[in-house]
């Protein structure tokens, strides 16, 4: 994937993909001093020295590239994605370029056949797999192949080993097939990360809407109740009172059936719009309850507090001129207030409940009040 396309694929899907890519990559940083341990106790290299200097350079650069990777797998880096991307590319490009030297180095020196029979080998597993590994960057894997045998393959031919043509010929075999799985796997790979974005982005907001009413906007009842239950469980731990205000549109029923259901969904759009306006808090959950009904919850609220906030509603509904296609009306509403401490004995509902009952009470009362449980 080169950077153009990099530059336009959604940045939490290129941050996942580097994830993954680090995530595969995580066992094979070891490979490379594995490998050299191994050419060390098959080759006849005397120099332990030298084995042992690039022995350790080796697990450097490993321990490093590991720590990389779990670096830039955090969500909370501030390099931004793309450069993190690179840098990962150049380490696994500058460690392939490091390590195919050492074994073009070592078909230079007086080396037994098993030597040399031991680099193939490890030239013939680390390649191809590193290629796939990388396959989420196809290009990557590309280099990474390249880098791994252009360089001892190059040596191999200046050396004079034997059957040169065989090996090149045999490399891009192996090469073309393990480019074809690559490549199928990176598109596949990129496709669901596409797809797989469009399907939780589809889901996300298919959630939000069903927490939301359609007519006026406001959270539905479903929305109201799930944030009741978190409000009481926290208004429990610390001691703190949470009030409920249920409201009623006063008749509503005669304006549905005088001025037809249009003029009462523009009332109800109206009063969603007053509700919001005063009670403004952040803390503060308004929804749609039903109907012509509406809630409101109110946390860390005293009931002398919450009745004042009700009775300011109510003012500003009753002196509202509410203007329709139809007509030019008055409305009021009704208000019940339920205030509690939450406690073991009672439940978010039994607050709902008392509110509920409250407003009753003002609607017995002669409706355009505010009444208390």
């Amino acid at each position: 994937m080169n950077s153009q396309i990099l530059s336009s694929t959604p940045q939490d899907i290129q941050l996942k993909a580097l994830q993954d890519f680090c995530q595969r990559t995580r066992a094979g940083y070891i490979s490379y001093p594995v490998a050299w341990v191994i050419l060390a106790l098959v080759s006849n290299q005397t120099d332990q020295a030298f084995l042992t200097t690039h022995l350790v350079c080796l697990s450097s650069f490993a321990l490093f590239r590991l720590l990389l990777n779990r670096l830039f797998s955090s969500l909370q880096h501030p390099l931004n994605v793309i450069s993190r991307i690179r840098l990962i590319w150049a380490t696994t490009l500058i460690n392939a370029a490091y390590f195919a030297g050492l074994l073009a180095y070592m078909l230079t020196q007086d080396i037994s056949p098993v030597g040399v029979a031991a680099i193939i080998i490890i030239l013939a597993c680390i390649a191809p797999s590193g290629a796939l590994t990388f396959s989420i960057y196809k290009p990557l894997g590309d280099a990474f192949f390249a880098v791994m045998f252009v360089i001892p393959l190059s040596v191999y031919f200046i050396e004079g080993y034997p059957q040169p043509l065989a090996a090149t010929l045999a490399i891009l075999t192996g090469y073309i097939y393990i480019s074809v799985t690559a490549s199928r796997f990176h598109h596949d790979y990129w496709a669901y990360a596409r797809l797989n974005r469009q399907l939780s982005e589809y889901a996300s907001n298919l959630e939000q809407e069903n927490r939301l009413d359609p007519l006026t906007g406001m959270n539905n009842r479903r929305y109201f109740d799930e944030r009741l239950q978190v409000a009481w469980l926290r208004a429990r731990r610390d001691r703190q009172p949470l009030c409920v205000i249920m409201i009623d549109i006063d008749n509503f029923k005669q304006i549905n059936d005088r001025w037809g259901h249009p003029a009462g969904d523009e009332i109800l759009i109206a009063m969603a719009d007053i509700i919001q306006q005063t009670f403004n808090r952040a803390t503060d959950t308004l929804a749609r309850y039903g109907g012509e009904e509406f809630i409101v919850l109110l946390e860390n609220t005293s009931q002398t507090d919450c009745v004042k906030t009700a009775e300011k509603l109510r003012e500003r509904i009753a002196v509202r001129r509410f203007t329709t296609d139809a007509t030019e009306l008055y409305c009021t509403v009704s208000l019940g207030v339920a205030s509690q401490i939450p406690n073991e004995t009672l439940s978010p509902p039994d607050l709902v409940k008392r509110a509920d009952m409250a407003l009753y009470k003002a609607k017995g009362s002669g409706r355009n009040r505010v009444a208390c449980y």
